[in-house]
């Protein structure tokens, strides 16, 4: 007990001459304590910065190993590694061809194809997120406005539904492998032609559409996926309750109702327009709405 007094009485005594020395300690601590949290807020700043000022149509690419794109380079020297990689597209000179969009020009007076830069950045981001599979010196279609029409729809609408029906497919199955020219087509006198440029004014040009868009777009503006088919099981659901009685128009001769049955052949032709057209269906200020159209999808 007498030391402990001892050292007590001490440590009282000379608490005066080291009073300046322990501030300083404290102070020093302080500040480095300030100074990690500083640090810690302005890298939290930063990152909520950074997702709020994102777009869902943007992807950044980062390279291995990289916490974020502030750590993500690429260096001079390694640009010839990308523009070398397979998966770049390549013109008959055998140079990459990094992102193109394909213009029309007017040569004298014969139209032609001719190479460039994006035009927007609305065209890469659409291609990063329908289209990022496609293989070398693939071509495919996009239309940006297809996203302003399903909102200007969906701004007027209350409560109901939106039918949409067109030839098309979702992004994954519409922009494969399969189609390396795209969908795009020219159709003159219900003949279908790739020369595009060959008659200008007296062809119509066509593309599939981009469902996956439509769906998309439409969640943005408030339009709930309700389901989507073929036309051909679209139509056979509408059809089975009643054996397609609808089908005909009361007093039709037998050569009518004929007729009538063919037309609904080739609307749901598998391979034909049963399949190739697609059916829509999107809703708003409706609670979980069950359609008969959608039973067979």
């Amino acid at each position: 007990m007498k030391q402990i007094a001892a050292l007590t009485s001490l440590t009282l005594r000379t608490l005066p001459q080291r009073f300046w020395m322990s501030l300083a300690a404290v102070v020093s601590i302080a500040l480095v304590v300030a100074v990690l949290l500083a640090f810690l807020a302005m890298g939290e700043g930063f990152r909520k910065t950074m997702t709020g000022a994102g777009s869902d149509d943007v992807a950044i690419l980062l390279r291995t190993g990289s916490a974020s794109e502030m750590t993500s380079v690429i260096s001079r020297e390694e640009i010839p590694l990308v523009e070398q990689a397979p998966v770049a597209a390549r013109g008959a000179d055998s140079a990459p061809q990094v992102s193109p969009e394909i213009y029309v020009t007017v040569d004298g007076s014969t139209l032609r194809e001719k190479l460039g830069p994006m035009s927007d950045t609305a065209v890469a981001a659409y291609v990063a997120r329908y289209a990022h599979g496609l293989e070398e010196g693939h071509r495919m279609e996009e239309n940006l406005t297809v996203a302003e029409w399903i909102r200007s729809v969906a701004e007027k609408l209350v409560r109901g539904f939106v039918l949409t029906i067109d030839y098309g497919d979702l992004a994954a199955r519409l922009y494969t492998a399969d189609r390396p020219r795209g969908t795009l087509m020219a159709y003159r006198g219900h003949v279908a032609t790739e020369d595009f440029f060959s008659a200008p004014g007296e062809q119509d040009l066509t593309a599939h559409v981009n469902f996956s868009a439509l769906i998309n777009a439409g969640e943005d503006a408030g339009l709930k996926l309700n389901g989507f088919t073929t036309q051909e099981r679209f139509l056979l659901a509408l059809g089975e309750p009643n054996q397609f009685a609808d089908l005909y128009d009361p007093g039709q001769s037998e050569l009518e109702r004929l007729d009538a049955r063919l037309k609904l052949k080739r609307m749901i032709l598998p391979g034909g327009m049963g399949t190739v057209f697609k059916v829509l269906i999107q809703h708003k200020g409706i609670t979980v709405p069950k359609l008969i159209g959608l039973n067979f999808r």
